[in-house]
């Protein structure tokens, strides 16, 4: 694997299109913030472009009574206290 290219955020912003280029060929760029790591841009994970339409007929309505939970548990689910 080749070594990470560190860069500024300003750096990033001004020449965009060619640090993604390299991502896109394989590169991992990491954008710094004053000198710290905040994110890193690298080559997709085998990600296929979506299809709109894929599950029509596959996905029925959600029955009414699906929402009716006890209210503890909808307590516990929203983060409220016991």
């Amino acid at each position: 694997m080749r070594e990470q290219i560190h860069i500024s955020i300003t750096q990033f912003r001004d020449s965009l299109a060619a640090y993604i280029e390299l991502a896109r060929k394989g590169q991992e760029v990491v954008l710094t913030n004053h000198g710290k790591a905040v994110a890193k841009l690298g080559p997709s994970a085998g990600l296929s472009p979506r299809r709109p339409g894929i599950l029509k007929g596959k996905i029925g309505p959600i029955p009414v009574d699906a929402w009716d939970m006890p209210a503890d548990l909808i307590d516990i689910m929203e983060g409220r206290p016991e």
